[in-house]
């Protein structure tokens, strides 16, 4: 999916709308830390993918600037 992890990646959640993803291929990692319930919580998971896809964003633009 574009913006987000690529397949073979690892991730974790935790029951507080914790998480973290490692992506090797892509030599990025993530973590974002919540804590309130329901796990997976609608309000929770829309951060959490803005979160995702935004470090992708910077990291895809870092990675263009350099020469």
């Amino acid at each position: 999916m574009p913006g987000k992890r690529s397949p073979g990646s690892l991730s974790w959640g935790g029951i507080n709308n914790t998480f973290f993803w490692i992506d090797p291929a892509r030599g990025i990692a993530g973590v974002i830390m919540m804590q309130f319930l329901p796990f997976a919580d609608a309000k929770a998971l829309a951060v959490h993918d803005l979160f995702e896809r935004g470090a992708y964003q910077l990291v895809n633009a870092e990675r263009q600037e350099r020469p």
